[in-house]
């Protein structure tokens, strides 16, 4: 008996992600080649997504601080990443406990969108990993869909931003009395 030869799109799948660690030497055009891979993901019926989970949540930690500002040219790769990830527990929802059990929320919570800087004088990009408008929501869409239906990681968003929120320091704006009285 042949074997049955593999199906195009699971090929294609396959070929794509071999060259995902070469990406970064294409960030600044790496968005349709992402918009491709999440869209193949979803007919992908390969039993190694658990491995690629893993591998795009080793991905998003080991990420360095690409944007500057919320101004600045968007990290594609890492909104990529963070997609190819929504794209996975979307597909599965039995993902996002494993999600959990990568630190991937505490990740996200405390790195890609809360970060504060440190010092101002540290040179290169610092603070949240995630400063543009678009990083920022492939980031409170997967948090959104790793708490949907799932009590676990619902509960440990809710204890991270606690935290967060008890850790700020608060200031103490001082404005002038005359402003103070004309709003």
């Amino acid at each position: 008996m042949q074997a049955v030869p593999e199906a195009p799109a699971s090929f294609l799948f396959k070929l794509l992600l071999s060259v995902l660690k070469e990406v970064d030497k294409y960030h600044d055009s790496c968005d349709q080649y992402f918009q491709l891979l999440e869209h193949l993901m979803k007919d992908y019926e390969g039993k190694d997504l658990p491995e690629l989970l893993a591998d795009f949540a080793n991905k998003v930690i080991q990420h360095p601080i690409v944007e500057v500002s919320s101004t600045s040219e968007e990290d594609k790769v890492l909104i990529g990443v963070i997609n190819l990830i929504y794209a996975i527990v979307r597909k599965d929802s039995n993902f996002k406990q494993q999600c959990a059990e990568l630190k991937l929320l505490e990740e996200v919570l405390n790195n890609c969108l809360f970060a504060v800087p440190v010092s101002p004088i540290k040179s290169g990009p610092y603070g949240a990993k995630c400063k543009t408008k678009n990083s920022r929501q492939a980031c409170f869409r997967l948090l959104t869909e790793l708490a949907r239906d799932c009590p676990n990681n619902f509960k440990d968003i809710v204890d991270l931003l606690n935290y967060q929120l008890k850790s700020c320091k608060c200031f103490f704006w001082h404005y002038p009395r005359h402003c103070i009285n004309s709003s």
